[in-house]
């Protein structure tokens, strides 16, 4: 049997930037302390503005297009000073030696609502920053090992393409947000807010707080770091992963075929299926049935002391601490423990391991509060 096959099995069982350098993002004296501010691998202390375009656009609304081989910034245009949201401004910044050929510039539509940007002049010491009214869609396609970094925008649609390089984005909020890169990495200051499609072969995510309708994340290989997912359903696999989440709520489905699985405050639904690894979940509400599954490897399972759900672990090694032993039963010679608390067949948490050990324990205060005293 396949592992998709198997994991499609599985889940029919279920109800259901690179930061180094120092260029001004925010325009000439308007540095702020924010640690998002640096997005490019090389100093920009020579650079100068090689050209300058300001536009007149349709009020509110519209979309962006940009393309190239350089680094894009892109954030709102000064409110104060384009009250009517009607100005995009365009500069290309580089080192005075350098020219701006290859870089072209173009509005069109009916209503001067399509800003199209082409960016690949010879050398890589160039920069584009765009100023838009804050409502615009954007769709960004970059080559090589270029980035794009997005401060504070809102859009319909968000479409962001990447060979090499890394996204960028703070306070990023869109109905639906496309993130697509080979190898280039993804950090979300701030909130993103939306549904989130990731698709990657290689990249590791690193989030303040997600939230939205959908959440759905596919990579060969993938590491990620988020403080807190809160998204309504979300899907989350790869042939090969180490992913850490602080918290997360919702109904969630986790496939990874080797790796990890971390998480330290879990609040909802949960699918999980590892062919090979480790899984240490940290359970506060199991809103409904949920599974864990482990073809080999090990599971540490930590519950409130007095949980609201039901609970079912089978392993060929059981490791479980005195506090929980003594309110529930052991059965399967000794392979099988459960905990009834609610007697429910809506509110269960199954975990399985096939090769290897389950231990079960009580959570500490301080895990009790998503605070992690010992993870790195």
């Amino acid at each position: 049997m396949s592992f998709s096959t198997l994991f499609i099995k599985v889940l029919t069982h279920i109800p259901r930037y690179r930061l180094s350098h120092r260029v001004n993002i925010f325009g000439p004296g308007r540095l702020l302390g924010l640690k998002c501010r640096c997005i490019f691998t090389h100093e920009t202390n020579d650079y100068v503005r090689l050209k300058r375009k300001d536009l007149h656009v349709n009020s509110g609304f519209g979309v962006l297009h940009a393309s190239g081989t350089v680094d894009f910034v892109i954030k709102p245009a000064c409110i104060q000073e384009y009250p009517d949201a009607d100005r995009a401004l365009v500069n290309i910044y580089g080192l005075p030696s350098l020219s701006c050929d290859g870089v072209n510039i173009e509005l069109t539509g009916e209503l001067k609502d399509i800003l199209t940007i082409t960016a690949s002049p010879q050398s890589p010491n160039v920069y584009c920053e765009v100023q838009i009214p804050v409502k615009y869609d954007l769709d960004v396609k970059l080559f090589d090992k270029a980035s794009v970094h997005i401060l504070g925008m809102e859009a319909d649609e968000v479409n962001l393409s990447t060979e090499e390089g890394d996204v960028n984005t703070h306070g990023l909020k869109s109905h639906n947000i496309h993130i697509t890169t080979n190898h280039g990495n993804i950090t979300s200051e701030g909130t993103m807010q939306g549904s989130l499609f990731i698709w990657a072969k290689k990249t590791h995510i690193k989030a303040k707080r997600l939230q939205g309708l959908m959440l759905n994340i596919e990579a060969e290989e993938l590491s990620t770091a988020i403080d807190s997912s809160y998204m309504n359903e979300g899907q989350i696999s790869a042939k090969c992963g180490d992913v850490i989440i602080k918290n997360l709520h919702g109904c969630t489905d986790l496939l990874i075929k080797q790796g990890r699985i971390f998480i330290t405050g879990f609040h909802g639904q949960l699918s999980g299926f590892v062919g090979s690894g480790q899984v240490d979940i940290q359970v506060t509400d199991v809103t409904a049935n949920s599974t864990l599954h482990i073809n080999e490897g090990s599971l540490v399972l930590s519950i409130l002391e007095n949980p609201r759900h039901d609970i079912e672990v089978t392993a060929p090694s059981l490791d479980i601490s005195e506090q929980i032993r003594s309110t529930g039963t052991i059965s399967n010679s000794n392979k099988t423990f459960n905990l009834r608390k609610l007697n429910s067949e809506e509110h269960t948490l199954k975990a399985t391991v096939i090769n290897g050990g389950a231990k079960i324990k009580c959570q500490d205060w301080f895990s009790s509060l998503g605070i992690s005293t010992d993870v790195q």
